[in-house]
């Protein structure tokens, strides 16, 4: 009896450490929620954009940290790079060549020892509102411009990086079905050759 007892206590025992150990380490989420833009018309985000095209999603990258050799400072921007395989450019001012990558601002980091402990958990996601959301295999339409971000300098020091992005955030993005862009506002959705339409009125 007593032997039996002390077996199960000696599969009990760990068993309960490793199920505590998971629900204190387990990811749970911060969402830091930050609007970006304003609503803006189809015709406004066609005028500002520097590249239209088509394409699917291929790949979409862990977040990064918007500093100098992906160094960890508490309050640098987190963003992903998310590639596009190119289908057709309606525009193109840039001269970008048959595969695209745009940058995406938030995402979920893992950060060191010291900074998890102090906010009381292993992963910070930061979650831009207006950002857009991709899935790899993904069929779409995007309206994209050159911005600068800001980012930290091994120093600290504040630096600029001008990367390629969504005009108008999730405005510029639509979902390809069939002959149909679908934003997801219904008010932006347009028939393609719509669009292509009012490229070509700004190309004249």
């Amino acid at each position: 009896m007593k032997k039996a007892l002390k077996i199960g206590l000696s599969v009990l025992i760990p068993v309960t450490v490793v199920l505590g150990l998971a629900l204190i380490c387990s990811p749970k989420p911060k969402f830091n929620d930050t609007v970006l833009v304003a609503g803006q018309p189809l015709e406004k985000i066609v005028k500002d954009s520097e590249v239209i095209l088509t394409g699917e999603v291929t790949n979409i990258s862990g977040t990064k940290l918007a500093s100098e050799g992906n160094r960890w400072f508490e309050d640098a921007l987190g963003y992903r790079e998310v590639t596009i395989k190119v289908e057709r450019f309606l525009y193109n001012s840039i001269g970008l060549n048959d595969e695209v990558k745009i940058v995406v601002l938030g995402g979920q980091m893992r950060p060191p020892l010291d900074v998890a402990l102090r906010k009381g958990n292993p992963f910070l996601v930061r979650h831009f509102a207006d950002e857009a959301q991709f899935e790899v295999g993904e069929k779409m339409l995007v309206f994209l411009k050159r911005g600068y971000i800001g980012y930290k300098k091994a120093n600290g020091e504040e630096g600029k990086m001008n990367r390629l992005g969504l005009v108008g955030c999730w405005q510029g993005k639509f979902r390809v079905e069939g002959n149909e862009a679908v934003n997801y506002l219904p008010e932006l959705s347009r028939d393609i050759s719509e669009i292509e339409k009012m490229v070509r009125q700004k190309a004249l």
